[in-house]
């Protein structure tokens, strides 16, 4: 196993592990700097399609969709970069009227499976998941600070996760090598 290998491994559940930190610690900041990283792929990708419109142009059927998308990319790039915190108001809004939407949902399914199930834990679960759900949307409706919460928290979690997931890996191909062990990455065909 090449030591640049492992190198990398480390370093990635380090980077992984520190980002699920910062979300942690600053979820207002993490949900700006997420509106920020939008912004700047939404004004590379608008770029992106105008080179693309300028170039192609002459032989796409329908041209004139693809220099509009290019102009809607960079005008709404160049948006949430000029205004970070802004934009990252209107995520958390849309994050929370996302949950509302979705705890409807699971209630809606809930009172129309009610019928077919004959478990009725399963019944009240989902109507309990689909109010938790609605809850949680009016919490991160109702300020900034809880719905930026809501949101950096949980992608914070999953970062740390994947982190430990990295560093776990790179230390059992570590052991595996000095172990004298080959790492397989395929099963043979005759197992």
């Amino acid at each position: 196993m090449k030591t640049a290998f492992k190198i990398f491994l480390a370093v990635i559940g380090l980077l992984l592990i520190a980002a699920g930190l910062m979300c942690i610690a600053s979820p207002v900041g993490a949900v700006s700097t997420v509106a920020t990283i939008i912004g700047l792929v939404l004004l590379v990708t608008g770029i992106v399609t105008a080179i693309f419109y300028f170039v192609f142009g002459g032989f796409l059927l329908f041209a004139f969709p693809v220099l509009l998308n290019a102009i809607a990319d960079i005008l709404f790039g160049a948006l949430f970069l000029q205004h970070p915190d802004g934009t990252s108001r209107v995520l958390t809004v849309l994050y929370g009227l996302l949950l509302i939407l979705g705890g409807l949902t699971l209630v809606l399914i809930g009172f129309l499976a009610r019928r077919f199930v004959e478990n009725k834990g399963v019944f009240a679960g989902v109507l309990i998941a689909g109010a938790a759900f609605v809850v949680l949307g009016i919490v991160a409706l109702s300020s900034d600070v809880a719905g930026a919460f809501l949101i950096a928290v949980p992608v914070g979690l999953a970062l740390l996760a994947m982190g430990a997931g990295y560093l776990a890996l790179d230390v059992h191909l570590i052991k595996a090598q000095k172990a004298g062990a080959q790492p397989r990455y395929f099963k043979d065909v005759d197992e």
